[in-house]
Formats: C-alpha cells, structure tokens, sequence
C-alpha cells in the first residue's frame, strides 16, 4: 500500500548521527533510482547501463511491480547484491539538533498514474534500443531505389559491422506528396522503385541489414480509393470527408473491415516484402486535433463513428500489432507515452522534425534534439524505447557540433538513426557514427521530467568492474566566450573521498583526482568526454577507442593476476579498425610483453599512459594478456 513511514530516534545527543543498515527486496525487475527531484535543482543527468551503485540514488523502482520505495536522510546508499536478488541499504541520518529521523515513501503506479496504459512489464521483445538509417532527412520526398542501394552498400562495409542494425524506407508511395498511403492496392511508386518493395527489402537485406518501411495507414489522399470505399470514410454531416495530416479522406476506425483492411497491408509489408521494422506516422494525441489519436477523441468525430466505440484507435493498434507479429519492430511516430501506443509499441518518437525539407541541421537542431530527449527521458527503457529522431552529421554542420550531438544522445542511450547519404560523409564523419552503435543499454536514473543540463554522467556497471562515461556541454546556443565547469565527484554519485582516473577521450589524456573535483574549459557549442575510474594500485583499463561508452560496448572480460602480474581480457573487435586499449600504468609497475589471440597485438606508452592496440581482419572477440613486472 501506499504511504510514509518515519523512524525518529530519540534520547541521543544533539547532533548525532545514526547508522542503518538493511536488506531491502523489490523483486527481479528493481533498479534504483530518485522518484523526487532533489531540493535543489539537477545539474547532472543519470544514466545506467547494469544494476550500478550511484550515491545520488534514495530510491528503488520495482519494473515488474511498477511501485517505488524512496528512503530520505542524509545519505543513503544502495548496493546491489552479487545475485541481484536484494539491496543492502546503508542510511546515515543526522539529527542537526533534533532527534535524527528516516522517512521512507512507498509509492504504487508509479508509471499508471501518468500512462493509464501502462502495465508492469515484462521483459520485451526487443530487450535494447535499436540503431540503423533512414532515408527521410537526407533525401526528403525523393528516394529512389538506386540512391537507397548505393547508401546501403556504404553502410554494409562501414556501419554494419560497427552494429548498425536497420535501414528504413520514406517517401515511397506513389502518392507521397499527398502525405497518406493508400491502403487499397498499396500503390508503389514505380517511376523511382521500377523493382518493387519486395525486391527492395530483400536487397537491403543481402547486405546483413532489416529493412523497414514508413507509413500511414488512418488516411489517404486517393481519390479514386475513397470513391470506391466512401462507406468506409469519415464524413460530416453534409458529407463532406473529414481530413487531419493523415490525408484528406479518413478511415472509420470503428468498422471492422477497415480493421481488416490495415491488417492485409501490414502482412503485406511484412510476411510478403519483408520489412522488418515498420513506423506507422500521424498516432499523435498530443498535436491538437491533426493526429489521429487526438482527432478520434473530439466529439463531433465520435458522432461520425459507424458503430459506437470506447476507444477504437486503440483497438486498431492491437490489431495492426498481431498482423506485424513478434520479430517486427514497431516504432509509434508520434506515439504519446500518455496515449493509447503505450503497451503496443516498440519504440516511439517522442520529438518534433529536428530539421525540416529545404534546411539542413545547425546547432538549433542539436540543442533542439538533445532537450527533447532529456525532457521525455523518465520513461525511455521502461514504457518503451524513445526515439529522439535522427542524427545527420554532414556539413555544413562543424564537425565538434555533430560530434556534440552523436555523443550526447549515445549517452542517453535511445534509438539512433542517422539521415545522410552516406558515401558523401569524410572519414572523421564516418567515425563519428561507427562511435555511437549499437546503442548502449541505459535506462534513466532520475524518474521525472528534467531539463537540458551540462553534464550527462552514463554509470556502466559489468561483472568486472564500474566506472563513469561523462560528457560534459555547452549548450549556450548564442554563446559568445568559452565557459569553465567544474565537475564535482560528489555530483556524479561517487565517494568524493576516494581517489579517481579521469580519462580524456579526446586528447587521450589522463588526470589523477584527488580534490573531489575536475573542471573542463570549453568553447562555444564545444564538449568534453570523460571516463572515470576509481584509482586502483594496479595497472587498469580506463578506456577503448572503440565506442564513446569506453569499454561498454566492447569489453567482454578484464581480470588483475596478481600472482602473474598480468592483466587479462577479452574484447571485441571490429575488423580492419585499430581496437585500442588505454591503460593506466601505476608506479612500480612496468610493461613487458603484450599477447593476442585471433587478433595481433601492439602498444606503446606515454609517461603512465599504456595504448594497447588490436587488429585483426574481420569482427572477433579477441582474448588479450599485458604482462608486467614489479619495479
């Protein structure tokens, strides 16, 4: 049940503090996290890729349960057990002159009360956000079937084997320009796709990527169609169809021959082209009445409905899920996380067009992106997956702007797509998205709404370890000097009185922080990239090259060997891409020998800085060994 509870201690000294210990049990599905901002505002915004250990945490969500218990005192601190089965929970309350107290606050629905779809969940379908391209902002209305090729060529040798998963398809109908497709025959259009969708689909498919398709299914701008299906439309009471953005005639959602309708289409898209990913446009209930959600609740169009109907929007989304099936991923574009998409989505965008047709990305659009996702992170991971929109990183966008935005999003773990023509990118562009992909698998740690902040701090928490991926941004978007942030460990969550390496991933340089704080300088629209390791008085790994998580994504085991004085691992390699290790190299320890298996090996140091690099053919998991000796 839900309420508060208050433990006071009386008959102690004015100013004393007490100490609380206990095992707190929340189910499988428990993370911690803050359900309540805390009295002064967020500066830095929490991510979690694992079950991490953040001393700014007072609180634990149960996914399965969608309940939440918050602790409040001094300082609380949350520690996973190695089985994940419990939290051991430490509490130290200070009495400031009064007699020391904890408060805890059970809360129930956590989720519902804002999302009357949504259910405690269980695990999905599709477990991480996905990552791929999409043709819509780089080649607007006018895809054609030999620019998509020559796109997917480009990505199969340089992105594929980085993760990139999917390729999507826009703009693709015959009647586009009307902006609707028509769910009669499904018109193709021939003039820039001679081959056909299936044709298409299995293509991109050859080149190791999912194919998908954008769509709009409650309209069209078919004329002809509407004549020969008028008892399936919307009409007024003169006669003359409803319209919103979907099209200017609008499918009656209530019969249940336009149910059937969609489904054939869906299954045509799916079981016979092959799309494995579809983004069904114009679900909003959040834009007025132009989007379908919201126009299906307006009462004069209610009135219109053939056969009288609680929630028939809904009642087609289930529909058009089943027709998709399992393996199909559904993105909701436009889906909101208080609308009827929740529990039937896979994914949905939760964003306006970062850019427009005619224009191209500036920092507007990036501040614009990043804010978007930050505003509606909460949710990102437990309702769905949130899509931010797209990334385009080509000119004339500067390329530490883009770099800016790759990583702040990547940070933020959400769906990543990108929207260029590809083959036109330079290398270091190139590099920037090889970076980002596959998608981290972070949820938020702060379950309410946040505003844009300077500092994203992604905890990744393996069997082998715990350390902090931190970007650092100037967002001003008319920012005329460089500003100075000072980073405060406390601020990140960890013991301020311990000792940390902070890694610079861009000039691949290393501090040791022993004040509690860093600072970073940085220039008008520019940012910083950290890892952050507790100091150990062994040599260490505290970054790789291969991915702006720094070992997340590719760092599959690392061990000390005391007794060998070797430092052990396992790593996964991207074929003919340098895989470089950044090692810390305390003092009294020097370099040996370095060895690899299915990948050959290389270093060099720099003062304390080892870089261990591996290379090897194509994508391995290679195992690794760094063998020191004592000085």
């Amino acid at each position: 049940m839900p309420g508060q509870a208050a433990l006071t201690v009386n008959g102690l000294p004015d100013n004393a503090t007490v100490h609380i210990s206990a095992r707190v049990e929340m189910g499988e599905m428990a993370f911690p996290c803050r359900l309540s901002p805390e009295a002064q505002a967020d500066r830095v915004i929490h991510m979690a890729d694992g079950i991490v250990v953040n001393r700014h945490l007072n609180a634990i969500y149960s996914q399965d349960r969608d309940a939440g218990v918050e602790f409040q005192a001094s300082s609380v601190l949350l520690t996973p057990s190695k089985d994940g089965n419990y939290f051991l929970l430490e509490i130290e309350s200070s009495g400031g002159g009064q007699p020391p107290q904890v408060v805890m606050v059970l809360q129930e629905h956590v989720f519902h009360q804002y999302s009357p779809y949504y259910r405690p969940s269980v695990p999905r379908h599709f477990s991480r956000p996905i990552c791929g391209w999409l043709s819509y902002y780089c080649l607007f209305e006018d895809p054609d079937e030999e620019q998509v090729l020559a796109i997917a060529d480009f990505a199969a040798e340089h992105l594929v084997p980085f993760g990139m998963e999917y390729f999507s398809v826009e703009m693709w109908q015959a009647n586009h320009l009307q902006t609707a497709v028509q769910p009669n025959y499904w018109s193709v259009d021939r003039r820039k796709f001679p081959h056909g969708m299936k044709w298409l689909m299995d293509e991109i498919r050859k080149r190791g990527l999912k194919p998908g398709l954008w769509a709009v299914l409650f309209g069209t701008g078919d004329e002809v169609f509407h004549a020969m299906w008028r008892e399936l439309f919307l009409h007024d009471e003169t006669g003359k169809p409803l319209q919103n953005w979907s099209g200017y005639y609008l499918l009656d959602p209530t019969r249940t021959e336009v149910k059937r309708m969609m489904s054939r289409y869906v299954r045509l898209m799916t079981d016979q082209w092959g799309a494995e990913y579809l983004k069904l446009d114009g679900l909003s209930a959040r834009a007025a009445t132009s989007y379908s959600e919201a126009f299906f609740q307006v009462p004069e169009v209610r009135q219109r409905f053939a056969v009288p109907a609680q929630d028939p929007f809904r009642d087609c989304l289930l529909t058009l899920r089943e027709a998709m099936g399992p393996d199909c991923y559904f993105l909701a574009c436009g889906g909101d996380w208080q609308g009827a998409c929740v529990g039937v989505a896979d994914g949905a965008r939760i964003s306006n067009d970062v850019f427009y047709h005619g224009e191209t990305p500036d920092w507007s659009s990036v501040v614009r992106s990043v804010r978007e996702a930050v505003k509606n992170l909460f949710f990102h991971n437990i309702i769905w997956h949130n899509d931010p929109d797209i990334v385009a990183v080509r000119p004339p966008l500067p390329l530490g702007e883009a770099a800016a935005w790759t990583t702040a999003l990547a940070l933020l773990g959400q769906i990543m797509f990108d929207s260029d023509i590809l083959p036109d990118l330079d290398k270091e562009r190139v590099a920037l998205l090889q970076q980002v992909m596959p998608v981290v698998n972070a949820r938020p740690s702060q379950l309410y709404p946040l505003e844009l902040q300077p500092i994203i701090d992604l905890k990744v928490v393996r069997p082998f370890g715990q350390w902090d991926v931190v970007g650092v941004f100037n967002w001003e978007e008319e920012a005329s000097s460089e500003q100075t942030f000072v980073i405060e460990l406390s601020a990140l969550g960890l013991d301020s009185k311990q000792d940390y390496l902070v890694y610079d991933y861009a000039d691949h340089s290393v501090q040791v922080v022993t004040s509690g704080s860093f600072s970073v300088t940085l220039p008008p629209h520019g940012y910083a990239l950290f890892s952050v390791h507790k100091l150990q008085q062994v040599p260490q790994v505290i970054s790789t090259n291969r991915h702006v998580a720094q070992g997340a994504i590719s760092l599959e085991q690392v061990a000390w060997h005391p007794r060998l004085v070797a430092l052990t691992g396992r790593s996964r390699v991207v074929g003919r891409h340098p895989y470089v290790l950044s090692v810390w190299v305390p003092p009294g320890y020097e370099i040996k020998a370095a060895e690899a298996k299915r990948a050959q090996v290389s270093y060099q140091q720099v003062g304390r800085l080892l870089e261990v690099t591996l290379e090897a053919a194509r994508n391995v998991s290679a195992r690794w060994k760094l063998q020191f000796a004592r000085t």
